[in-house]
C-alpha cells in the first residue's frame, strides 16, 4: 500500500478576494472609488462582500463564493484603476490526501488520473509527496490476504484529548481487528483570543470616506440599526486600516509579589497627590518619599530572599534553575585566551603533571642499551 499528498490550484471557484496594491503615488481612496462607479465593474461589485487592508498596506476585495470569471474580472479591475496599481487574484489551494494504493504507482500515473478527474489543474508539480504506508501490524485478515489500512477519523477537539491508538487482537467475528482509542477525561481549556484592534497608524481619511459612504440601507428596529451601523463601520475601519498584531503580555520579573504590587500602587497614589497638591505640599511629598523609601526597601527584601531561596535550590537540583541561569550567561560570553608565558606554563604543568611513569620513559629512551621489550603475540591480543 502507498499514499500520496496532492495539492492543486482550485481556478475560479477558490478564487475568493482580489489584491490590489499601488506601485507609486496612487491613491488607495480612488480605487474603490473608481471600481464602484465603473458599469463595466458592475458584477465585480455586486460580488464584493468586504474590502480591507492586509498587513501589507495594500486593499484586498473578499468576493463571495458566486463569484465568476475571477481573472476577466482582474483585468477590467486593472484596466480601470491603471498601470501604477498592481492587481492580482488569490487562489486557493486544495490539498488531497489519497490512500489504499498499490506500491508501484508513480507520480505520472497520479497525475494523469488527478488529470482527467479534476480537469486540467493547470499545475505540473500537482503531486507534492508519495510514500509507502507507515502501518506495519494488519488491520484486515481475510484467509492469505492482508491490509494495512488503520484511520481514525476525530475532530479537532476529541483528537486533542487523543492519549493512546492501538490494534486489538480480541475476537469481533469479523475479518477486521478492533481499534482501541484512549481519550483523556480533562478537556484543553482555550484561552480567549484578544479582541482585534485596527492599526491607526496606517488609518487613510480618504479610504474612510468613501467607505463609509457606500451606498447601504438602514433601516428596522433599533436594536437591528445599531447592529447594521456597527457592521458599516467595521467595514470602513477595514478598508481604511490594517489590523494591528496582539501582543503577548509580558512576564513579570522575578521578585514581584502582592506585597510589591500594593507597595507601588500606594506610592503611585503618593506622587500624584503631590504634584497636584496646592496646600500643604511639603507634607504631601514627605508621605510620597516615605511610599517610596518603603517600596524600594520591599524590592531589596525580595530580591534578597530570591536570592536566598535560589541557592538552596542547589542542593535540591544542581541542573535546575541555577544552572540554566549560568549557562544563559556563559553561553554568550567568548572567554578569552591566555596570553602571559609564566601563566600558560603554570596551567600545562597544572594539567599534565609529570609523574613517575613519564619520568621512566624519558629515562628508557636516555639509555644507551634500554631493556628488550619483547613483541606482542596474537594470545595477548586474544
Amino acid at each position: 500500500m502507498a499514499g500520496a499528498l496532492c495539492e492543486y490550484g482550485a481556478g475560479d471557484r477558490g478564487s475568493s478576494a482580489v489584491l490590489v496594491k499601488e506601485a507609486n503615488s496612487a491613491s488607495y481612496a480612488d480605487i474603490p472609488r473608481n471600481v464602484k462607479s465603473d458599469p463595466k465593474l458592475k458584477e465585480f461589485s455586486a460580488g464584493v462582500t468586504k474590502i480591507r487592508r492586509n498587513a501589507g498596506g495594500a486593499l484586498l476585495f473578499e468576493l463571495s463564493k458566486e463569484a465568476k470569471n475571477i481573472e476577466d474580472m482582474v483585468e477590467a479591475v486593472a484596466s480601470r484603476v491603471g498601470k501604477e496599481v498592481e492587481v492580482c487574484a488569490k487562489t486557493q489551494r486544495a490539498t488531497l490526501a489519497l490512500s489504499d494504493m498499490d506500491e508501484i504507482t508513480t507520480k505520472e500515473d497520479l497525475r494523469s488520473a488527478l488529470a482527467c478527474a479534476l480537469g486540467d489543474p493547470h499545475d505540473g508539480d500537482i503531486v507534492r509527496s508519495l510514500r509507502p504506508a507507515y502501518g506495519t501490524e494488519p488491520k484486515l485478515v481475510r484467509g492469505d490476504k492482508m491490509s494495512i489500512i488503520d484511520l481514525t477519523f476525530a475532530s479537532s477537539d476529541v483528537a486533542a484529548r487523543v492519549s493512546e491508538w492501538k490494534l486489538l487482537d480480541d475476537h469481533t467475528e469479523s475479518d477486521h481487528r478492533a481499534i482501541l482509542l484512549t481519550l483523556l477525561d480533562e478537556k484543553r481549556k482555550k484561552a480567549p483570543a484578544p479582541p482585534w484592534k485596527w492599526n491607526i497608524k496606517s488609518f487613510d481619511q480618504d479610504t474612510f470616506e468613501v467607505a463609509i459612504a457606500d451606498d447601504r440601507s438602514i433601516a428596522g428596529p433599533a436594536a437591528e440599526k445599531a447592529k447594521k451601523l456597527m457592521g458599516l463601520v467595521s467595514h470602513a475601519c477595514d478598508a481604511s486600516m490594517a489590523r494591528s498584531t496582539p501582543r503577548k503580555a509580558r512576564s513579570p520579573v522575578y521578585w514581584w509579589n502582592d506585597d510589591i504590587a500594593r507597595l507601588r500602587e500606594g506610592c503611585i497614589s503618593a506622587r500624584r497627590t503631590a504634584q497636584r497638591a496646592r496646600v500643604d505640599r511639603a507634607h504631601h511629598y514627605e508621605r510620597y518619599k516615605e511610599a517610596r523609601a518603603e517600596l524600594l526597601r520591599a524590592i531589596k527584601n525580595s530580591k534578597r530572599q530570591c536570592w536566598k531561596d535560589l541557592v538552596q535550590s542547589i542542593d535540591d537540583c544542581p541542573w535546575g534553575r541555577p544552572y540554566k541561569i549560568v549557562m544563559n550567561k556563559l553561553q554568550n560570553q567568548a572567554a578569552p585566551s591566555p596570553t602571559d608565558l609564566p601563566l600558560v606554563t603554570q596551567i600545562v604543568r597544572t594539567l599534565f603533571p609529570s609523574d613517575a611513569i613519564g619520568a621512566s620513559l624519558l629515562s628508557i629512551e636516555g639509555r644507551e642499551n634500554p631493556q628488550h621489550v619483547p613483541p606482542v603475540t596474537m594470545e595477548k591480543l586474544r
